[in-house]
Parts: structure tokens; sequence; C-alpha cells
């Protein structure tokens, strides 16, 4: 874990950090070429596609009033990362 931040969302203080995403994965932004995502959310036969617009290799994990711990759930989250190689692993 790495660099820590604080900032104020509707008043109140919250503190941040920087956790680096597991080594191989790259995080993705991305937005719809083929209209709303709404759009879809009844027609199961319906065709979604994204780009990429922007990659990201770390996330920010914010808290009220403390920092992250390193046990936070979507710090540890990231753990399944692990699991799912050893499972997958040839």
């Amino acid at each position: 874990t790495g660099t820590t931040f604080e900032a104020a969302f509707r008043g109140r203080q919250i503190h941040g950090r920087s956790v680096d995403l597991p080594h191989g994965y790259t995080g993705h932004v991305v937005e719809s070429t083929t209209g709303s995502f709404g759009a879809f959310e009844n027609d199961t036969s319906a065709r979604v596609e994204l780009l990429s617009v922007e990659q990201f290799t770390s996330i920010t994990v914010w808290e009220h009033d403390q920092l992250p711990r390193p046990d936070d759930e979507a710090i540890s989250a990231l753990a399944w990362t692990k699991v799912a190689q050893s499972i997958h692993c040839d």
C-alpha cells in the first residue's frame, strides 16, 4: 500500500490509500460504443460493445474519519487474483 490522501466529501473528512493492482493486472475505464448500459438491462440478447479509453495500475480506497486498514474489504478483495491464478495455473 502506498500514498495516502485526505479530502472532504459532503463536509466529512475522508482518508484514502493508494493500492497497486496485483502484478499482471491492468484496470480499464470503458465507455459503451453501442449506447447506454441501461438500454440493455431487460434485453439479455442485446450486445454491448465497450471501448477502453483509459488504463490504470492502482486504485484509491477511501474511508471516513480514518485511513483504510490493510485488511479493508476492498483491499482484501484483490487477493482473489492469487487464488484464481493458483486454480487456473497449468
